[in-house]
């Protein structure tokens, strides 16, 4: 466990979120785009099961942008976590724990946001 501040903490969590987010994120055109589950194949055909992509679901109206493949998941339920937790939400989740490091009113820190922060940054609760 490293010696933080919880507001240190929040922001080193937020800091490794925008890190991660910026690192796994496309080249345009699908730069930001979405993440969706693509398809989910029948495991018997010794194959991985689901695909996520990054782009135009082609059962989606919307401009033509290429498909961007991001991962394969074993189950529908996995792809439907890594989808969830796409960088967009991770950059959302930075902005919530840099604003939870100004703290309160009173100074105070979320408990919470330092819960989610800690375990971002694996430290011990």
């Amino acid at each position: 466990m490293t010696d933080r501040t919880p507001a240190e903490t929040l922001t080193a969590a937020a800091t490794v979120l925008r890190d991660r987010a910026a690192a796994i994120d496309t080249m345009p055109p699908n730069q930001g785009a979405p993440w969706h589950v693509e398809n989910c194949i029948d495991t018997a055909m010794n194959e991985c099961p689901c695909i996520i992509a990054q782009g135009r679901h082609p059962v989606e109206n919307g401009p033509a942008t290429a498909q961007f493949y991001v991962a394969d998941a074993e189950t529908p339920e996995v792809a439907s976590w890594i989808v969830l937790l796409q960088p967009h939400v991770g950059l959302a989740l930075a902005d919530l724990l840099d604003d939870a490091a100004e703290g309160d009113v009173h100074g105070e820190h979320n408990p919470y946001a330092l819960a989610v922060a800690r375990a971002l940054l694996g430290d011990p609760a």
